[in-house]
Formats: structure tokens, sequence, C-alpha cells
């Protein structure tokens, strides 16, 4: 596949991108800011020897110090008389010992730089380790390759002691192409010994070659068709280093001078894009997510618009494209360490297999070490990578300043509280503290002054402190800037804390200062002013009196609350106890309503229940207390209206429940008159009604006291057949005084039900309504007591007319008189 090198140089940034087939394959970025250390060899002096760690601190002449660990330490800094004996890092080294080191790791975040005393010079074909005496050959190349080189190296004349690693740009070159670079390298290392003597203190010998030698150094091949630069120097530093080392490179070097730009002539800039981009699109739709830990490199496989009517064949199809996609993402970013693929789930072994060997074949043009694990259950792949360089993400970004490289910054509500209780603990704590004034984002100073407003007034009646918060547009919206002033003591000068609050971190800085004179001269030197002695004396009178007064202010301020807080709490209380009042009265007047309407609910049902004959008033009153549930004990009843007995002739006589029973039991009426001596009651016939007042009669007989029978006369008892002419109108006495009654309860009942339903008006009235199923059970009584009223008339209309066909089909008034006068359970 022809591939292309372009190089792009400007003065901040060099970039190099190596292009196959239109594909970004590689890339590097040099920064003018990023100044990279590896490869680079150094003078150090060993400033901490750590036996914990097994490891020693050197200075070597940067800003911070490099680590060496115990297994980076030559064997030329041994003992002469270590033997075979197990050594630690202080039998080999000594606090001011120096050393020759060389940088395999850059600096990371707070992390020094990694050193090594095993020096390494690499070249083109070669790569040398003096003192070292291993030779190595690429493992990647076949048997009868590496035996061929092996026989080339002992050809060579390698000085003794030295190793030599032969690279795979190597592999194919002729043996003089490989001796002119190991003469190159000899007289490299010799410069180096000689500079390193010469050198006094921790510095810098050899510095490795420029982003774009190192990169024709280590890519460019056999496959390279053509090499871009768009910069003359560094187009001539290419042909210069080509001539001596890579003679059949140098036609390959053109410079491109179109206005167009480089890349954008290639299509690499887009390309450059997806590298910083978190997420990256697979070409049958899915996509992978990339993100940076601490501890590792999490990458997730999504199947996204993948469609297929096969599940299995869908994630074997994504996964063997993100294989691919990450180990170009990792070459290209330059990730190292641990990393971690969470591939989609597969059932199928030979799938497994078949995405474990396509993430072999990806990373099997990558310079750098990389180790692979199987696919767990889980469908996750471990991978290490080892780190040539630092991550370009790196070198072209840094941590964010509003979230401090979280990617997540606090809610308003959790920075106004966070604040709140940070200037409450720093006031409290203070003494003599008079005035705060704190600055914020906006959006913070609004909740605090409508949300908290309650919060910072009791501060300030607490702390007898004036609070001044503002939201300021320009603030940082990951900081708030809060001053304290405090007043000035005797023979003091006024004070003044400045706190920084960090949003993000939750971090503060104080600073405090003791008098004002360093805020007068900032003012001063901001207005171009120069303050005498005097002026100065002048400036903090005039800040002490103003702070007075603002003292004065923040007192009477306060007792102004306090007076207010104390009329409103008098007020508070009368107010409560004409609340109390008020709803003690209401809550009589409900339980009076409230008993007004079940007096009235009770009367109604009392007028409901229904007094058959045969069962007589105490059945009645049976019915009315208990329903259809049978009593546990008989009691004696007093009811209106009968004479009241005394106990001994309650004895004496028969239970009033059984005389109650009987009282309107015709037969035992007769029996109690016969056995008085008194002539038995003639029977009159039933006066015809008319059809009104058969309408008017109530289906539900009440019980009455039984009237005094009158004596019968002696024209009464001389007539024959035991009738008489006046029967008639005794009868129809009897049937007025029953009408009558019969008005009288309709009457109550009306009543009892206009007193509930007004009761019920009065509760909707006061917002109490009566609850909707108590309602609905009212209606579905009212309308039963409908249905069986108009079935009673019915069945007393039906029986009337059966009684009176009945005693005109016996022949003689007398005989329907008689029937009428039947009782009802007697048929």
């Amino acid at each position: 596949m022809a591939e292309k090198l372009l190089i792009n140089v400007t003065v901040e940034e060099t970039r190099i991108a190596l292009v196959e087939g239109g594909v970004l394959s590689n890339l590097e970025i040099d920064t003018t800011q990023l100044d990279e250390a590896k490869g680079n060899v150094y003078k150090g002096i060993v400033h901490r020897v750590n036996p914990s760690l097994q490891a020693a601190f050197v200075d070597y002449g940067e800003d911070k110090q490099g680590f060496l660990p115990l297994s980076e330490i030559h064997s030329r800094y041994h003992p002469a008389d270590a033997g075979n004996k197990k050594l630690t890092i202080s039998d080999l080294l000594r606090e001011r010992q120096e050393l020759m080191v060389q940088v395999v790791k850059d600096e990371i975040g707070n992390k020094g730089a990694s050193l090594s005393t095993y020096v390494s010079l690499p070249g083109r074909y070669l790569v040398i380790m003096p003192d070292s005496g291993k030779t190595g050959i690429s493992r990647r190349l076949p048997t009868d390759e590496r035996k061929r080189l092996k026989d080339l190296i002992d050809d060579l004349p390698v000085p003794e002691g030295f190793g030599v690693i032969i690279r795979t740009a190597g592999v194919e070159r002729e043996k003089s192409d490989v001796a002119r670079d190991l003469e190159y390298l000899k007289r490299l290392w010799t410069n180096l010994e000689e500079r390193f003597a010469a050198c006094k203190g921790p510095g810098l010998i050899h510095r490795e070659r420029s982003a774009a030698m190192r990169f024709i150094r280590d890519y460019a091949t056999g496959n390279l068709d053509e090499i871009l630069v768009d910069d003359v120097d560094t187009y001539e530093e290419i042909r210069d280093y080509c001539a001596v080392l890579v003679p059949e490179m140098r036609s390959r070097i053109r410079f491109y001078d179109d206005p167009t730009p480089l890349f954008s002539r290639y299509q690499v800039e887009d390309q450059i894009d997806d590298v910083f981009a978190r997420r990256i699109d697979l070409p049958s739709g899915g996509s992978i997510v990339i993100d940076q830990t601490e501890a590792l490199v999490a990458i997730d496989v999504n199947s996204g618009r993948v469609k297929t009517d096969d599940i299995e064949q869908t994630a074997l199809t994504t996964n063997l494209e993100a294989a691919a996609e990450v180990a170009r993402q990792l070459r290209l970013r330059d990730r190292g360490g641990l990393v971690v693929v969470d591939f989609i789930d597969m059932r199928d072994r030979e799938n497994i297999k078949a995405v474990e060997q396509a993430a072999r074949d990806a990373f099997a043009s990558d310079k750098a070490k990389v180790k692979f694990s199987r696919i767990s259950e889980f469908g996750l792949m471990e991978i290490s990578r080892q780190r040539l360089k630092s991550a370009l993400m790196m070198s072209s970004f840094h941590a964010c300043s509003s979230c401090g490289g979280t990617g997540q910054v606090r809610s308003v509500e959790s920075s106004a509280l966070y604040l709140l209780r940070r200037i409450k603990e720093t006031v409290l704590r203070g003494t003599n503290y008079v005035h705060v004034s704190a600055k914020m984002p906006v959006d913070v100073a609004n909740y605090l002054v409508n949300r908290k407003r309650r919060d910072l007034s009791e501060l300030e009646r607490e702390t007898r402190v004036s609070l001044d918060v503002r939201g300021v547009p320009d603030c940082p919206p990951h900081q708030a800037f809060v001053e304290i002033l405090a007043s000035a003591g005797r023979g003091k000068r006024a004070r003044r804390l400045l706190l920084t609050f960090d949003l993000v971190r939750s971090d503060v800085e104080r600073r405090e200062l003791e008098d004002m004179e360093e805020v007068l001269i900032e003012a001063a030197e901001a207005r171009g002013l120069s303050l005498t002695e005097d002026e100065y004396d002048a400036l903090y009178r005039t800040i002490e009196k103003k702070m007075a007064e603002d003292l004065e202010i923040v007192e009477a301020q306060r007792q102004a609350q306090e007076d207010q807080a104390r009329h409103r709490s008098d007020r508070d209380r009368e107010t409560v106890a004409r609340e109390e009042a008020e709803r003690a009265a209401r809550d009589e007047r409900v339980a009076r309503q409230a008993r007004e309407v079940a007096a009235a609910a009770a009367a109604a049902a009392v007028a409901a229940v229904p007094m058959e004959r045969s069962g007589g008033i105490v059945g009645w009153f049976k019915r009315v207390l208990y329903g259809d549930k049978k009593p546990v004990a008989t009691l004696p009843i007093e009811l209106p209206g009968l004479p009241k007995t005394s106990s001994a002739s309650s004895a004496r006589r028969s239970p009033p429940s059984e005389r109650l029973l009987d009282h309107n039991d015709p037969l035992a009426r007769r029996k109690r008159r016969a056995a008085r001596g008194e002539a038995p009651k003639p029977v009159v016939a039933a006066s015809r009604k008319r059809p009104s007042e058969r309408d008017d009669e109530d289906e539900t007989p009440r019980a009455r006291p039984p009237a005094e029978e009158p004596k019968p006369s002696a024209s009464r008892a001389a007539s024959s057949g035991g009738a008489s002419a006046s029967a008639p109108s005794g009868a129809a006495a009897g049937g007025r005084r029953r009408r009558r009654r019969r008005r009288r309860l309709w009457r109550r009942e009306r009543q009892a039900q206009a007193a509930a339903a007004a009761a019920a008006e009065r509760g909707r009235r006061r917002g109490r309504r009566e609850p909707l199923g108590r309602r609905h059970a009212r209606r579905r009584r009212r309308r039963r007591r409908e249905r069986q009223r108009g079935r009673r008339r019915a069945q007393a209309a039906t029986t009337q007319r059966g009684r009176r066909q009945r005693g005109r089909r016996l022949g003689s008034r007398a005989a329907g008189a008689a029937l009428t006068a039947e009782p009802r359970g007697s048929r």
C-alpha cells in the first residue's frame, strides 16, 4: 500500500503524519511548549536514596528529580566484591554520587521522569548499548532471516562489551550500510563520555533528534513513496540527514509550496480531529468510546445503528471493526499502560477467537511492545501497551479550569450552600469582624439573595456582621472571592482577610493583611499616585472612622431587627390565642350540628322501621335497637303513655315483655276481658273508606297505648246478634284517630328529613361537605324505602279489596265485618 509522509512545520508546532492509502496510520505532534526529554542523556547526581522503595531520586538538571529504580542500575556501579550476593539500593548508590542516566519515560503530572543507567543510542539500522554485551534481533522476523542477521553482527567490528540490536529497517540492508551506521554510533558514544567528564554538575550531555528526524529514522521504509515538507529549513535538514544515512530516500523528498495547506490537501485534518474525540464512529454504524483514567484506558464498543437479523453476526462485525480501530487510535494517541476493551458479548467461541486474532493483527505494525489477554466471560480484553512518548492529549490539552479535569462542576444550589457554610464558619471563628463582602457568579448570588435571605439575616443577627453579597458577571464560574474586614483594636490598625474559594475542588486560599498599607499602596500605584506617610496616616484614620460608623449602623440595624422580632412575637402570641378560641368555638358548633344531624337521622330511622301487628310494639322496638341481631337478654322497657308499675306488682304479674307482646292480640284481649268478668266487645263492621283516604293511610302502622274500652250498655247487650246501630260511628272515630296519628308521624318524618338536609347544607357551606359514600348510601336507603312503601300500599289495597269481595260472597254484612276484623296472621 502506498505511503506518504507529510511534515507540517509552524513556529509553534511540528506535525508529522503517515498516511497509508488515504488513512492516517501514525501521527506525531511536537510543540515548542512541551519539550520531550525521552531519549536524552544527562549527567545526574544522586539526591536521596530511599531503601523502602529500593530506588534513588536523581537530580539531572530539570525542575523535578528523576526516579531511578534498582533494576535500572548498570553492573558497572556494582561493588567489586559483590559476587552473587543480593544487593540493595544502599549497597550500590550513595548521595552526591555522579551517574550517566537516560530518560526512558517523560514526566507525567506530578511524577518525575523515569531514568535508567542502561544507555542506548539508536541509529537508522542499529541500536548500540554500551557495557551491555547483549545482541538482539527482532522476533517478528523469520528464523532463517534471524540466523543471517546474527552472522552479520558477528562480522561487524563491535567494541568489546557493547550490545547491538538490528532494527527492522536494517533487515534488508547490505553489510556496508549497517557498518556505516555502527561507526556513527561509536563516535556518538565517544562524544558522550567526553561531555560527561567535562560537565561540572547535573545537566544535558546529549539531546535526541528532532521529531521529524526521529520519525524518518523510525518509520521510513521501502514502502514510503514520498516525503512532503512545507518548511524550507526542515526540508534542507531532512535532505542532509538522508544523504548520510539513507541516500536512497533523498530523491523522494519534495518541498510542498502549494497555497492549499498540506494536511487539507490530503484530507488529514478531519482525521486528526477524530484523534481528539471521545467517540469514534465505525464503518458499519457502531462506535467506540475512549475514556482515560488514572489507572487505565477504558474503551467501550457499541453496536449503534447496526441492524441485522442475526445478533451474533452483528456482534462479530462490530467487534472486528472495533479491534482494528482500537489499535489505530491507541497508536495515534500513543496511549500506554493498561487498556481494557469491552467488546460486545458473543456466544460462539470461534467468533471470539476471530476477534482476538484481529486484535493481534491490528497491533502487528505497532512499534511499542503490546501484550494481550483472552476475551473473558464478561467480554473484556486486557491490553498492555508500552508508552513510547508523551500522550498526544497531554501535549495538546490541559485540565479544565472550571471542572478541574473531572468533567463536572457544582450545581448552583450546592455552590451557594457551600459558600454560606464556609462564610459562617469563618466569621464565627474570627474576632472583631464587622463586614463581609462576597463576590461570586451571578447565578450563585441570585440563589443566596432570593432563596437564603432568611439565613443571611440570621447570620447577621447572630454575628453582628454586615453581609454584602454581589454577583459579578466576569467572575470565574468555579471561584468566589470573600473579603472580611475587622475593626481596629487599641494600638492596632484595621485588618482585612481575603478568601478565594474553589467551588470544584472545595478548596480555599487564605490571605490575611495585618494592616491596610498594602491595599493603599496598590490603590495609589494603580492611579499613578505616590502617598507620603502623613497621607497614609490620614487614610488610616479615615478608614477607622468609616469602620466605626459602620459599626454604629450595624448595631442600630441589629437593634431595630430585634425590636421588630419582639413586636412580631407579641403579635403572634395574640393571634395564636385568638385563633385557638375561634377554632374551639368552631369545633363546638360542628359537634352540636353533628349531634343534631345524628338525632334527626335516628328519628328518621325509627320512623322508617315498620311495626307488624303480630310482633307487637316490643318486637318493633327490638328491630329499632338491634336490627336483625338477637339481644342477649330481655330487659324491661318503659314506654311513654303506659302506666308504671311497682317492682312488687311487676314480680306478681307476668313479665312486661309478655304483656307487651300480646297487647295487640285480639284473642288475648278477649281472655283478659273474660278474666275481669266483662262482656266481650261486639264485633263491628269496618267503615268503608274512600280511595283518597286509603291512599293516605300509612303502610307502617304504629303501636299506641290501648285506650280505655267503653263499658257495654244494656241496649247494646240486649241487641240481637251482638250488633248495634252505634257501632259504625265508633269505627269511624277510630279510623279518624289512626289517620291523624299517621299524619303526625308523617309530619315528624318530614321535619326530621328537613333538619338533616339543613344540617348537611350548613356543613357544605362551611366547606365540610358530607362524604360522597355517605350521600350515596343515604340516597339508596331513601329509594329503598320508597319502593317498600309502594309495595305495601299495593298489598294493602289488594288485601282490603279481597276482604270486601269475600264478605259479599258470604252474603251478609256482618260476615264481611268479621272477616275485616280478623287478624292478619290467622289466615
